[in-house]
């Protein structure tokens, strides 16, 4: 769940941020759950929580908010969603981090359950066009260079085509303005263009915006006691040979016995990647084509961790690397069902 913090400067303001913290306990749909503050003043909180939280409500005259937030302003990628709530409960403003934060849509939401009108101003939303930034977001794709979406976004304000390539299915009804391309051939005639693809390299376009679908899975097995180094150069090497990119991945998965290994642990730290784990039996239950080793079998109870691994942790989607050694080392890559909606 999404934490927010909401801050409000008077009596009125502190009424109404009970009321908007039953509303957010009541809409469980928005991900979001209440930021438990500790008693200080608001400029405090602000100033130590801005990067710990997804989304600030501001209870008041938007320019305290401004003034508030302005020192704390990394980028739109990291940004919390920031809004606005005047006291009479008759205006709700996205101020910051519309698309990418989500203040957009929790501005919506919020004006729906208050019965107060939404501000937006932002300029794809204004003019009913499409968003690229908010597509990869709801598909849960990372953005590789997110200073392309304004090449994209201001090719769609003026009307002008933008292609998209993908090596995954898109289901649903592209907008006029985004031409569907089957490699760089076909896109010859479009300078700038959206690339749905888990390999970060790709070029199609002149000008590539490069989304890669969260649908990674890393299967990995290790001798105990490996080095977190050799680790991790053994993984960001094989997915560089393998043109994968780590943006792309969800989950380091292994067999339980290696829970406490120290070079798993460390990688999903740094990276932010989430470290599970199964026991043998469910990843013996598998059915599947798995390379087989009677070694790992008698240490692990199981013929094949990676592979394994990263099936069950692909919620049995598909293998796309099989099993790859090295120095005691072994990984494997699989990637959930996923298809792009529009």
């Amino acid at each position: 769940m999404k934490k927010i913090m909401l801050l409000s400067f008077t009596d009125k303001g502190r009424a109404l941020e009970k009321e908007i913290e039953q509303i957010i306990q009541m809409h469980k749909d928005w991900g979001y759950e209440i930021f438990e503050k500790e008693p200080m003043a608001a400029k405090k909180l602000v100033e130590l929580n801005f990067h710990k939280v997804e989304a600030i409500v501001f209870i008041g005259a938007t320019g305290i908010a401004v003034r508030y937030i302005a020192p704390y302003l990394v980028s739109k990628d990291v940004d919390p969603a920031v809004i606005v709530i005047d006291e009479g409960k008759k205006h709700i403003i996205s101020l910051l981090s519309g698309h990418l934060g989500g203040a957009n849509e929790l501005t919506v939401n919020m004006s729906e359950a208050l019965g107060a009108e939404p501000v937006i101003t932002t300029a794809t939303d204004v003019n009913g066009k499409f968003a690229v930034d908010v597509w990869t977001k709801k598909n849960n794709c990372f953005i590789e260079d997110i200073s392309k979406i304004k090449l994209i976004s201001s090719k769609i304000l003026k009307d002008e085509k933008v292609g998209l390539y993908s090596d995954f299915e898109i289901k649903g009804q592209l907008p006029k303005e985004v031409v569907r391309v089957d490699g760089i051939e076909s896109a010859s005639d479009l300078d700038v263009g959206i690339v749905l693809s888990l390999d970060s390299s790709k070029k199609v376009f002149k000008e590539n915006l490069r989304a890669v679908p969260k649908i990674l899975v890393i299967g990995a097995g290790c001798r105990k006691g490996k080095a977190a180094a050799d680790f991790e150069a053994f993984l960001l090497e094989t997915l560089a040979e393998e043109k994968l990119s780590l943006k792309g991945a969800v989950l380091l998965a292994s067999i339980d016995l290696k829970k406490d290994e120290e070079c798993f642990l460390k990688f999903s730290e740094k990276y932010g990647i989430e470290f599970r784990t199964y026991d043998a039996e469910a990843l013996k239950a598998l059915e599947g084509d798995f390379t087989k080793s009677a070694f790992v079998s008698s240490i692990t109870g199981v013929d094949n961790v990676c592979e394994r691994s990263a099936f069950l942790g692909s919620d049995k989607g598909q293998i796309i690397m099989r099993k790859k050694s090295r120095d005691g080392m072994t990984l494997a890559f699989g990637i959930k069902n996923w298809e792009a909606k529009i």
